[in-house]
């Protein structure tokens, strides 16, 4: 695993933020925006401290849910290894974590130390909240390696189809540390899943002009209003529980790909 902190040190340098390393990273948080935050120099010791411990937590990861991560990424340790964390400050809220293409042409995995501090009072704290993050993010990894980003010129739903697949397993993956556990028709859960359902639906008729807008909606701002995040997150966890977590399912549902997941919803509006 490769890990480039460089946009950290210049920051701890006393650098201002437009000569930044990495600069690439706040024109890719949204496309054709250039995106930043200041950072406090008063936080410095606090940021490098955290840097640290996260950089320990990557060289040592094990994420949530590994009985069903070693069934759906058999080769995901090797996958990891090769991959590259861009460990940085400077990006507004809420992208705390993200996945990204690098001026390389290579997925690489985005922390932003500063955002990911607002989650705990300590640095000690973060370790759950690095773990979770660290699940999630990897899973895009992995996931990329078999169903690779779509082109820009991919049209909208096939685009909203991919965020519901890929946003749906990073989410289930590290929802909590053992999804099997949850009590998946609990009244809470299932009037967050209609929710989901209703404004997935509502995208799905949407007309051109609202697009660009919905397809950053449904993968990004406050949790539950990731409406293509959530209902993929929904659509998996109750073809897993409904099977009583046999783990042939999940195994099927990742190799039907996104075109099969939540297929009586995008259907019925081909």
């Amino acid at each position: 695993m490769k890990i480039n902190r460089n946009t950290i040190n210049d920051y701890i340098e006393g650098r201002p933020i437009n000569e930044w390393s990495n600069q690439w990273i706040f024109h890719s948080i949204v496309d054709n925006q250039y995106l930043t935050e200041e950072v406090s120099g008063d936080k410095k010791d606090i940021i490098q401290s955290a840097a640290d411990l996260i950089e320990r937590e990557l060289l040592n990861f094990q994420p949530y849910n590994k009985d069903i991560w070693d069934i759906i990424f058999p080769d995901w340790k090797n996958l990891i290894a090769d991959s590259t964390v861009y460990l940085v400050v400077g990006c507004p809220n809420p992208y705390d974590a993200m996945s990204r293409i690098s001026p390389d042409g290579e997925d690489v995995t985005i922390f932003d130390i500063n955002r990911m501090l607002k989650y705990a009072d300590s640095v000690e704290k973060l370790l759950p909240i690095i773990k979770n993050l660290l699940t999630h993010e990897y899973s895009h990894i992995c996931l990329h390696t078999d169903y690779p980003i779509p082109e820009e010129k991919t049209s909208f739903i096939l685009k909203l189809q991919y965020i519901c697949f890929d946003e749906g397993f990073a989410h289930l993956l590290s929802f909590k540390e053992n999804v099997k556990a949850l009590d998946w028709m609990d009244k809470d859960m299932i009037e967050k899943k209609e929710k989901a359902y209703r404004m997935l639906i509502d995208a799905v008729k949407s007309n051109g002009s609202e697009h660009t807008e919905l397809l950053e909606k449904a993968e990004s701002g406050a949790f539950w209003n990731k409406f293509g995040a959530i209902s993929g997150l929904f659509a998996i966890a109750d073809l897993l529980s409904q099977s009583k977590y046999d783990y042939n399912e999940i195994v099927n549902v990742y190799k039907d790909g996104p075109k099969k997941l939540l297929s009586n919803i995008f259907s019925t509006f081909d």
